[in-house]
């Protein structure tokens, strides 16, 4: 079970993984994060796989 970064594809396993993925894509993402396109990526992307 793992958790993807939509932007550049990294994964985040682990019990904090999803915390760890929204924290990492608000620090590294923070300007695509929001806007439009980047919204959408996230809405599409963001699976728990």
């Amino acid at each position: 079970k793992g958790w993807l970064c939509p932007f550049c594809g990294q994964w985040f396993v682990g019990e904090n993984g999803k915390e760890e993925r929204d924290n990492h894509i608000a620090e590294r993402h923070a300007d695509q994060k929001d806007t439009k396109e980047g919204k959408k990526k996230i809405k599409k992307k963001i699976k728990d796989v």
